[in-house]
């Protein structure tokens, strides 16, 4: 009498174990979905970077200027990067180092990102090959990674502006 008994609280154990096992592994899902969110974030704002500086490199204003976000900044960083184009040469570049802050806890903050590039290059007349090391702000907005730019001929960010 008693194994029919033992059968069935085993039965019953065994049952609360298979139906506690699948809520413990989606109770560590948004981990690994966190994780992979911030790996896919990681790997738009390197491509993102890459595409700027490719368009840098190749001379193509229009295209890194397209990584400004507000639209009057954008003009003015394009003819800027036009200008420069003819007294300047990106040859190289390479990503040093990509670091994402974290994500900001309210909605409206914006989510940044610090980006270190060696650049190699010269400079027209004298046509010295120069490296150096520049750092960068980006930031994430609903339709994507923007670079942080400040205007050299005024002391404000216009990407920070109110519209």
């Amino acid at each position: 009498m008693h194994l029919p008994r033992l059968r069935t609280l085993a039965a019953a154990a065994l049952l609360l174990l298979c139906a506690a096992a699948p809520a413990a592994a989606r109770q560590e899902r948004p981990e690994r979905g966190s994780e992979r969110a911030e790996s896919k974030e990681q790997e738009l704002l390197g491509r993102s970077v890459k595409l700027y500086w490719d368009a840098v490199r190749w001379g193509d204003a229009e295209k890194a200027a397209s990584f400004i976000e507000d639209p009057q900044a954008r003009v003015l960083y394009r003819d800027q990067l036009e200008q420069d184009r003819s007294a300047r040469r990106v040859e190289d570049y390479s990503l040093l180092q990509v670091v994402l802050n974290p994500k900001p806890t309210t909605p409206e903050a914006l989510r940044e990102a610090r980006v270190t590039v060696r650049l190699s290059g010269f400079t027209v007349p004298e046509q010295i090959l120069k490296t150096e090391r520049l750092d960068q702000v980006w930031y994430r907005t609903l339709t994507g990674w923007h670079l942080r730019w400040e205007d050299p001929a005024q002391d404000v960010d216009p990407t920070l502006a109110p519209r």
